[in-house]
């Protein structure tokens, strides 16, 4: 009998398209404050620089998954085809979203940023309930992982520096209302992704990263409180997803299935 030929749908093209976008886009941007921190007036609750260096490996997970995904190794694979188009409107959100940063206007961020989560968090759910552990699968449940886990956390972020932008003043009470706000809904968020999806890994990793970052970014503008405020979430996230897995074994692996 003939084997079929594989054929990639239209919207795993565009995932592909897009995710080298994605992967090349920051090139054009370089010198730029977006994907770093340190400009003045910034919200304390912006992490440390050196956490923005996630996003070179979302960028190139992203890519891997682009490739891998047209090729006949993932063939009766369905995964690439059931979150092909949500990717491919995160990855496009990136780019745009570095785009308006230099263009403007500066809320636009924070909704293309909140709808990159939402498509992201659609991906997972289309994941759910698949635990097979293919090398493709793999890749993609580290890839929703982790670009899903940051942009829980850095959405509200996000938020904070458009908010500074439009006279919030980082050492004001009121600065430090909403940036304690923006704190909690990013915890309610990580809370609510992992009791729905189940703590994997990499999810998990992603914000504890973001966390510890936004603690020692605090810390190092002297906001005492932020920075307590920041390890007591990041200790909150922990040990609810510790005691998950710790309750269900089997739960680290649905995330992504998340």
């Amino acid at each position: 009998m003939a084997r079929s030929v594989f054929r990639p749908s239209a919207g795993q093209w565009v995932v592909a398209a897009a995710a080298v976008a994605q992967l090349v886009s920051p090139l054009f941007f370089l010198g730029d404050d977006a994907l770093t921190s340190g400009r003045a007036g910034e919200p304390a609750l912006v992490p440390a620089g050196y956490t923005f260096a996630i996003w070179a490996v979302i960028c190139v997970l992203g890519a891997a998954w682009g490739v891998w995904q047209l090729f006949p190794s993932s063939r009766g694979d369905a995964a690439g085809r059931r979150v092909a188009w949500p990717l491919a409107g995160v990855f496009a959100g990136f780019t745009g979203w570095l785009v308006i940063t230099r263009t403007g206007p500066v809320w636009g961020t924070v909704v293309v940023f909140a709808a990159m989560l939402v498509l992201l968090l659609i991906a997972m759910r289309r994941l759910a309930g698949d635990r097979t552990s293919t090398p493709g699968k793999v890749l993609l449940r580290c890839l929703l992982g982790v670009y899903a886990g940051w942009s829980s956390v850095a959405v509200w972020v996000n938020l904070t520096t458009v908010l500074a932008d439009y006279g919030l003043v980082p050492g004001t009470r009121t600065g430090l209302v909403i940036q304690i706000a923006a704190l909690f809904a990013a915890v309610v968020t990580v809370t609510l992704v992992i009791l729905r999806r189940g703590p994997h890994p990499a999810y998990v990793g992603a914000v504890g990263w973001a966390l510890a970052g936004a603690a020692i970014g605090a810390s190092s503008k002297n906001a005492v409180i932020l920075t307590v405020l920041a390890t007591i979430a990041l200790a909150a996230v922990l040990i609810l997803a510790a005691t998950l897995i710790g309750r269900h074994p089997g739960n680290r692996n649905v995330h992504s299935g998340a």
